[in-house]
């Protein structure tokens, strides 16, 4: 009599390796999540710190004379704050300036709890409530 050898995986094998590569896919897919949030987070303070510096020089192309032009000129700094809404994702962004009083532009973030915050002074920082006013005041 010859013996027969049986080759390849149980049943119960396959389940293992299938249950097993299921763990591991739905840990990776919630760090995959996170990280878009985070990247959405870095965007919207990119934008913001870029805008920044933009709306210098914009006011000083313009000797000066008029912040609230920023916001709105349809030819200027407008479109890079409309900018904001998009990138927050139908999120919180506002800008509002003045013409001597300056600018400031908040953009809520997903995946940290609050507002980023830019404004005329150069203040780039994270406000746990909607900035109000022409600065990123200290208790925003």
């Amino acid at each position: 009599m010859s013996k027969t050898k049986n080759s390849g995986f149980t049943l119960i094998e396959l389940l293992v390796v299938i249950t097993i590569i299921g763990i591991l896919s739905s840990v990776i897919l919630a760090q995959l999540n996170t990280s878009r949030n985070k990247g959405t987070d870095a965007s919207i303070k990119s934008t913001m710190n870029n805008a920044s510096g933009a709306a210098q020089i914009y006011y000083d192309i313009h000797n000066g004379s008029n912040w609230n032009l920023v916001c709105t000129a349809a030819n200027g700094l407008g479109p890079i704050m409309t900018r904001l809404g998009e990138i927050a994702n139908n999120g919180v962004a506002a800008c509002s300036g003045s013409a001597q009083n300056g600018w400031r532009a908040h953009a809520q973030l997903k995946y940290q709890t609050g507002y980023w915050c830019a404004d005329y002074t150069g203040t780039k920082k994270l406000c746990t409530n909607v900035p109000s006013g022409f600065t990123c005041a200290p208790g925003c």
